[in-house]
Parts: structure tokens; sequence; C-alpha cells
């Protein structure tokens, strides 16, 4: 076998397949309230991640894309997080407008994500708020930034998993 092929082979099979992903305990049933409250309430419901084009492929194949209305990727918009370009195309893909997400006194979009650098501080920068996603902590407090890290006021938590961002939406 070529290079090529074993390369194919590992990036078409290995890492998109859901063997190679695992998903916590509390996923499917957070991701399934969510998409009822999202419903109820007329949002979308999104994923924004700094992956490529086989991001759809691997949500599939572990049974989570359906709840989603769209999928961004730093891939398919050649922007990566925590570039606010990235942000303001899942905005688009929402329905939402740069100008209206700008002109509102609250954020009109949430990000959840584990990194700090590109999830947290992009999406505050972007003007979301920002869930950081961190399995050390235990309950979900709001951050508090630094002073002169963030110009404007923050919608900003950290939680241990996803299955917490009910909390602050209700």
């Amino acid at each position: 076998r070529s290079l090529e092929d074993v390369f194919a082979d590992l990036y078409d099979r290995a890492f998109a397949g859901k063997e190679a992903w695992e998903l916590l305990p509390t996923t499917q049933a957070a991701l399934h309230d969510l998409r009822r409250w999202c419903d109820s309430h007329g949002c979308q419901l999104g994923v924004l991640s700094n992956m490529d084009d086989r991001l759809p492929k691997i949500l599939e194949s572990m049974d989570i894309l359906k709840p989603f209305d769209f999928v961004v990727t730093s891939y398919g918009c050649g922007i990566e997080k925590p570039a606010a370009g990235i942000f303001d195309q899942a905005l688009s893909c929402a329905g939402i407008s740069r100008s209206e997400a700008a002109s509102s006194k609250r954020p009109l979009a949430l990000h959840c994500g584990d990194s700090a650098k590109r999830d947290l501080r992009g999406a505050l920068a972007a003007g979301w708020a920002a869930l950081h996603l961190d399995g050390d902590c235990e309950d979900l407090p709001p951050l508090q930034l630094e002073a002169g890290q963030m110009s404007t006021p923050t919608f900003a938590w950290q939680a241990p998993h996803f299955g917490h961002v009910l909390g602050l939406l209700e």
C-alpha cells in the first residue's frame, strides 16, 4: 500500500468514524432538550468548529447531526476560531445579521466550547455569550474576567459539561 492509501484510510475511516470520538454521557439528552427549547423559542441550533469537511459525517455517525440546523467549519469558511469571521458566518446561518447582533444590548447567540482562547475569548470578542466547558468545574459560575480583557459587559460562564446549557437559557 502506498502512503496515500494509508493516509486516505486514516483520514476517511479511522478519524471520521464514531470509534475515534467520544460523547459525554449527558450529550444526547442535552441536545434533545436544547433542540426542543430552540423549537419552542424560534431559535437556530448550530455547530461551529475548527474542523474540516468530515464533521457532518462524524456527527451523523454519532447520531447527533439531526438536532442541528447548520454546521459551520473553519475548513468550509476559511476562517478559524477565535477570529470573529467564523462567528459571523454562524450568525448568518442562523439568520442574524452582524449589525443586528452588534446593536443588541444582550448577546443574540451563545457559544459552548472547551478552549478558553478559541471558544470563550473568540465568542466574547465577537459579541456572543459563552459557556466554557471544563470537566474540572463543579457548577455553573459566571466567569470573572480580568479587568481590561474585554471592553464590553461579558456574558460568560463555566460548566463541567454541555448539559448545563439550558440552565443559562431559562
